[in-house]
């Protein structure tokens, strides 16, 4: 996936669960949103960074993603033919709680286990799901509204891509064949 795709808008309404570290305040259009020390609420992506530089919010992890949601994703995703349905911005989330396992680590905590079990089971989910979108797209290279909506926002744009692909190979190996009486020349 592209990287420049998480500083753009596909992610700005994706909300992340935070812990407010002080009190601050921050602008959402119209609204003003206050944060109180301890409060626990949800923030847009698109603020997260900037106020976790300015130390105002830290990432409440235990909300975000835990290994055990990871391991119970996995075994539904391995036990279903069909692709489960994965709650908005599950990918970002758990980048997130990637990153989160890993300045555990750089803080001296023991993490090292469960992150590389973290990678080990996302690994096998990204799999078995990249096998069932490429199997739905080669059953009928042309994109279905109802297929997409059990796929996140990054399969779908995976999944268009390749129907997208896949129809015009397709289409392109009908005209060679059927084509023209004429010979092709080398």
């Amino acid at each position: 996936m592209d990287k420049e795709l998480v500083s753009t808008l596909f992610y700005g309404d994706i909300e992340v669960p935070v812990v407010a570290l002080k009190e601050g305040s921050f602008k959402l259009g119209l609204l003003e949103v206050k944060l109180k020390p301890g409060a626990k609420t949800e923030v847009p992506y698109r603020i997260l960074p900037e106020l976790l530089e300015k130390k105002i919010v830290e990432i409440d992890a235990d909300s975000l993603m835990k290994l055990q949601r990871l391991q119970k994703i996995h075994w539904m995703e391995s036990k279903s033919k069909e692709l489960s349905n994965l709650e908005d911005g599950f990918y970002l989330k758990t980048m997130i709680f990637f990153r989160h396992l890993k300045s555990k680590i750089v803080r001296g905590e023991d993490y090292e286990y469960a992150l590389r079990k973290a990678k080990v089971l996302f690994e096998d989910i990204v799999r078995i799901r990249l096998s069932k979108i490429s199997q739905l797209a080669v059953a009928d290279p042309t994109p279905s509204r109802e297929l997409m909506e059990r796929m996140t926002r990054e399969e779908k744009v995976f999944y268009t891509r390749l129907c997208s692909l896949l129809g015009e190979w397709e289409r392109g190996i009908k005209e060679f064949v059927e084509g023209e009486e004429k010979w092709p020349r080398p």
